[in-house]
């Protein structure tokens, strides 16, 4: 009779490590899991290159139009870093008119990811406001770059052109 007690324990010993183990092994697996999940969304986020352009009513227009008012003095092309991380912003500024009555005029903006480099196009023509009166003209893109940006090349009007400047904030 004790021979059978001792077995019974035994197996009955036997049967909770093994619950055990499969609840710790379980318990463990989940974590790894997520922690996999994390980590793919943290690269995933981090590593994918995208522009939009910000709408003119919106507050992140607003946001970053306030920053660079008192920076740019001047009509062109404006690059901010904010300390977002892989976060750039291209200002392309024709709010400031010149003494002949004339403001630049963006349009047809392209913004890509080549190789290593960010390449921004634009055409730019000079508009004449002979009342002195002339819509507000900034352009605001939000460019989300990748780890592997190291360049930012602009293009106006099909020829290769510098920035302004680059503003910290």
């Amino acid at each position: 009779m004790v021979a059978n007690n001792k077995n019974e324990e035994v197996i009955l010993l036997i049967k909770n490590k093994k619950k055990i183990y499969f609840f710790t092994s379980t318990t463990v697996l989940i974590i790894l899991i997520v922690i996999g999940i994390f980590i793919k969304m943290n690269n995933v986020t981090a590593d994918v290159f995208s522009t939009r352009e910000l709408e003119v009513n919106t507050s992140a227009y607003k946001d970053i139009s306030d920053k660079v008012m008192e920076s740019v003095k001047d009509s062109g092309v404006y690059l901010l870093n904010t300390g977002e991380e892989n976060v750039t912003y291209l200002i392309l500024d024709g709010t400031h008119m010149s003494l002949k009555n004339e403001a630049p005029y963006f349009s047809d903006v392209k913004i890509e990811n080549k190789e290593k480099s960010i390449m921004i196009y634009f055409n730019e023509e000079l508009k004449i406001y002979p009342d002195g009166e002339y819509p507000e003209h900034r352009l605001i893109y939000r460019i989300t770059k990748t780890k592997d940006n190291e360049f930012i090349r602009v293009f106006k009007n099909g020829e290769e052109t510098h920035i302004d400047s680059v503003i910290l904030t």
